[in-house]
This record gives structure tokens, sequence and C-alpha cells, in this order.
């Protein structure tokens, strides 16, 4: 199902493309720097990185060169384990009215990769449902009621349409709703999502709704309404 997911993970450590073959389930940064880490990191909202020392000498081992070109700082360490703090790093979730339409996987993996292009910028395959006057507001966030794995809710209060972009992979399972109607779930820099909002006030929910889970749920139903059939038509025979 994320495909598309582990494919933008593995061209961050293959030169900014795809390889012929990968794992698919290996979504690991590379190791090292290797000029796509940090846009990687970038277009996913990673706030900390954990890292460990072997041999800690004075509780504050931080080497934040290490992770250079990226603008880190040391934030906590804990015995052998040290976590450092990125700065200026893009929300999770933001509201936006920069978009560009780009079609083709090459193109789009390209522009993610390329050092000179504005990540708040989102990259999508199709022009969105709503029209979307460029704003003054680079980015909002908007406020989190609830993120869960298969459910995020979301306040949204604009004076303007935008793209609610969340940086989490997209699958067609994933069901978006604006005030309870079904809104169409874009996809987003290649493999994360999107919704266009219209402005006002609203609360935006993705909900995880997969073919098994619903077809789980009926059989669910479906054998608890014939167990109930069949003790209602035993009891009926008792009497007779």
């Amino acid at each position: 199902r994320f495909k598309r997911y582990a494919e933008l993970f593995a061209a961050g450590k293959n030169n900014g493309f795809v390889p012929r073959s990968y794992p698919r389930s290996d979504t690991e940064f590379s190791e090292k720097e290797n000029g796509y880490r940090k846009r990687l990191f970038e277009l996913l909202g990673i706030k900390y990185l954990l890292d460990k020392e072997d041999t800690p000498k004075t509780g504050k081992d931080f080497n934040p060169g290490k992770f250079a070109p990226d603008n880190v700082v040391g934030h906590i360490q804990l015995g052998k384990f040290l976590v450092y703090k990125r700065e200026g790093v893009l929300p999770r979730v933001f509201l936006t009215t920069n978009y560009q339409v780009i079609t083709g996987d090459t193109k789009i993996i390209q522009k993610i990769f390329d050092p000179n292009f504005n990540l708040r910028t989102i990259i999508l395959e199709k022009e969105p449902p709503i029209n979307l006057e460029k704003s003054n507001t680079e980015i909002i966030e908007p406020k989190i009621i609830e993120y869960e794995p298969s459910q995020a809710v979301f306040e949204t209060n604009t004076d303007h349409n935008a793209l609610l972009f969340l940086s989490d992979a997209y699958d067609n399972n994933w069901q978006a709703y604006i005030d309870n109607q079904q809104a169409e779930v874009l996809r987003a820099h290649y493999a994360l999502r999107a919704v266009a909002i219209p402005k006002g006030s609203h609360q935006v929910k993705f909900r995880y709704q997969s073919l098994s889970h619903t077809l789980g749920l009926y059989t669910t139903v479906g054998s608890s309404f014939l167990l109930l059939l069949l003790v209602f038509v035993s009891a009926k025979r008792k009497k007779l």
C-alpha cells in the first residue's frame, strides 16, 4: 500500500532517483548526510534526531557537526543517548495557498530533492477542486484536535481557500471529511496527503477506512443478525 512512500526513501539513498529494486518496507534514512537526507527531514517535518554516544564523558557530548549541513542544536542527553533539535522545522501539518502541479514521478522526485525548491510549496498532481488565490500568509498551523494512527482531526479558520497538508503517507484507504462532508484526498509531494479547504471555520477529519475493515464490520454485523435470528426461531419453535 505504501509503495510510493518507500520509493521516496529509496530515492533519498540513491542520489534522488528511485532504484530498480529496493525493500518495499524500507523507510530508513541514509546513515550519513548525502545531500538528500536533509530534504526528507524537511519534507516529513522531523524536529528531533536521536543519536548514541557509546563512551559519554561530560553529559553534554553533543556534536552538531555530525549532522551538517543541517541546522541542529543539542537538546537533551540521557546517558548514551543524545537528542538533537532541528531548527526552523516545517510543521507536520499546515495550511497554504502555494502549490505547483507537476506530472511525472521522476519530475516530482527531482523537484522535491532540489535544494532550491521551497517545500512549503505543495506539489500536486492535478489542480485542487476549489480555486486557491495566493495569500500573503505563507503557512498557517491548524488546531490539532486528534492525531491517532487511523484518524486525525483538525480545526481550520482562514479568510481564504487553502490546502491542508499532512506529512503522512498517502493511501487510497484514507478518507477526508470537511464538516462531515466527504472531500477528495489529494496526493501531495509524491507520497503524502493534502485536502482543499474552503475559507471560514471548519473541522477536517482524516479517517482510515480499509476495504478489509469494512468487510469485517459488515461480516460481524451480519453474523450478529443471523445469530439473533436463529435464537428467535429456536425460541419460537420451543413455544410451539
